[in-house]
C-alpha cells in the first residue's frame, strides 16, 4: 500500500507603518517540490535543513512546484531568521519580519521559505498582491505548514 504525504501552506503578512498595521492579507501558497522532499529528511532528523529563513522578491512570475529559488529576491533587508511560534500535532508555524531601512520604497511580489541565509533549499514560495513598503515600514509574516 502506497501513501501519499499531503504538505501545505499558508502565509499570513502583516505591513505596518509609524507603529500602525495598514495592510494584512492571508492564503495558500505553493509547496515546491523540493521542499516536500526534504520533509522526509527532517522527519530523519536532519537539522541542516529545517527552515529556518524567509526572504521577500520582487517578481510577480506564478509560483510552480519546480522552482528552486525566488525569481528577484532582495537582498536589502537580507534573508531573516525565522522563529517557530505554534508546533500543533500535523502544523508547525514560522514568523519573520523585513523593514525597509532603503532610502525609498519598496515593491514586495513573492516570498520564500528557505533553510538557509543563502542558498540552497526553497521550501515554499508565496505571491502576494503589490506590496509597497514606505521607508521603515515592517512586513511581518506567519508562515504555517500543514502536514496531511
Amino acid at each position: 500500500m502506497k501513501n501519499t504525504l499531503q504538505l501545505r501552506g499558508k502565509v499570513r503578512v502583516r505591513q505596518y507603518r509609524d507603529g500602525l498595521l495598514i495592510f494584512e492579507h492571508s492564503g495558500p501558497n505553493i509547496v515546491t517540490s523540493v521542499g516536500k522532499n526534504t520533509i522526509t529528511e527532517i522527519l530523519k532528523e536532519n537539522v541542516l535543513l529545517r527552515p529556518s529563513h524567509m526572504a521577500i522578491g520582487t517578481d510577480p512570475t506564478p509560483p510552480a512546484e519546480s522552482q528552486i529559488a525566488l525569481v528577484a529576491e532582495i537582498t536589502t533587508p537580507a534573508r531573516s531568521a525565522t522563529g517557530i511560534g505554534v508546533v500543533l500535532t500535523n502544523e508547525i508555524t514560522y514568523s519573520a519580519s523585513f523593514t525597509n531601512t532603503s532610502a525609498g520604497p519598496l515593491i514586495v511580489e513573492e516570498a520564500g521559505l528557505f533553510n538557509a541565509a543563502t542558498g540552497p533549499v526553497m521550501y515554499a514560495r508565496w505571491l502576494s498582491s503589490t506590496v509597497t513598503m514606505a521607508v521603515n515600514d515592517i512586513l511581518a509574516f506567519d508562515w504555517t505548514l500543514t502536514v496531511g
